[in-house]
This record gives C-alpha cells, structure tokens and sequence, in this order.
C-alpha cells in the first residue's frame, strides 16, 4: 500500500503490517522474498498438495489436484 500523500509505504505479509517503510527497504523485502525465499510464497500449495497425496490424488506442481484434462 502506497500513501501518496506521505510518500510512505506499508507492507503486509503473513499476518504482519510493517507501516512507513522506504522504497530502499521495501524493495529489499520484496527481493529477499521473491529471490532468496521463493518457497515461502508456496508453502499453502505444497500443504494442499500433501493433502491431496495422502488423499491417494496426483496432484501438478501448483498441488492442485490433477483432473486428467491437459
């Protein structure tokens, strides 16, 4: 979220709210984030899809279950 009236930015992720931040640090977090930590934006899809696998389901790499449409 961006106040343009303050030039602040605020950032929410897992639950958390990190207010006022600079664009430096915003963009660190983001980089941290998508580039060093991929996995952490998975993690719900990689629970859905163990689920669907103990469930005896095939699932796709997102861990959605497979239909057997391509």
């Amino acid at each position: 979220v961006v106040s343009e009236e303050r030039g602040a930015v605020s950032l929410a992720f897992e639950g958390g709210l990190e207010m006022d931040l600079s664009t430096s640090v915003v963009r660190e977090r983001l980089t941290d984030l998508l580039i060093k930590r991929p996995s952490r934006l998975f993690r719900r899809d990689k629970a859905a899809g163990g689920a669907a696998g103990r469930a005896g389901l095939s699932t796709d790499r997102k861990g959605s279950p497979k239909d057997g449409a391509s």
